[in-house]
């Protein structure tokens, strides 16, 4: 028997991410693999599946599918990466990326979330995926996530973490937007690339976008 949530699930993966091009069969599948009802507040799960960002906690966002599902096409992911993802919302999509990536190290501060998402982790048997509160200064990433908007100084900070020719999404908020304190301000969405002497950096679209989640950088 189909469950009402898988029917959900699989409206919204063929729907909204087949809709937008997003159309690689590893990312469908991976998609599919995350049920977000399980891992959201009960409050939630009626817009689980809406493209909306979700306010979880204070300063704590669940991305919408569709952004994420635009971080993974501009990424082009490849399954030996080792990925670094900064805020982790409720975990779904750190799980995602443990089902296209070698390995995933999701930074959070929110003890609720990263014990209910180990929970899953440990019931659906999945070893490559990890919560953590801070992040060891040895440790180099083939691609880093930073889910929401930060300062340039964060972006400097994260970028030693790349190794070279290693790639980071981040989001600049314009520059009028500043002010902005009573809906989600207009942020630029970019893909910086770590060369062996310099950076550059790839403007993808503009879209609004919240804060990222307070850790430990």
């Amino acid at each position: 028997m189909i469950m009402i949530s898988e029917i959900v699930q699989r409206n919204m993966v063929l729907n909204q991410l087949c809709t937008n091009k997003l159309i690689s069969q590893k990312y469908i599948d991976a998609i599919s693999k995350v049920p977000r009802e399980k891992l959201l507040p009960e409050l939630f799960m009626s817009v689980a599946y809406s493209d909306n960002h979700l306010q979880i906690a204070e300063q704590v966002y669940q991305a919408s599918p569709l952004l994420f599902a635009k971080i993974l096409l501009a990424l082009d992911l490849k399954p030996s990466e080792k990925v670094l993802e900064i805020g982790s919302g409720a975990g779904i999509n750190s799980i995602i990326l443990a089902h296209i990536v070698a390995h995933i190290d999701s930074l959070s501060s929110n003890a609720h979330y990263i014990h209910k998402a180990n929970r899953f982790l440990h019931k659906n048997n999945i070893t490559n995926c990890h919560f953590i509160t801070s992040v060891d200064l040895d440790n180099k990433y083939d691609v880093i996530i930073v889910n929401g908007y930060v300062e340039c100084e964060v972006i400097e900070k994260l970028s030693r973490f790349l190794e070279p020719n290693g790639k980071m999404v981040v989001f600049n908020i314009m520059p009028n937007q500043k002010q902005v304190l009573d809906y989600l301000p207009l942020c630029e969405m970019n893909i910086v690339v770590k060369s062996y002497l310099n950076f550059s950096t790839q403007f993808i679209e503009r879209i609004n976008i919240f804060p990222v989640e307070r850790v430990n950088i």
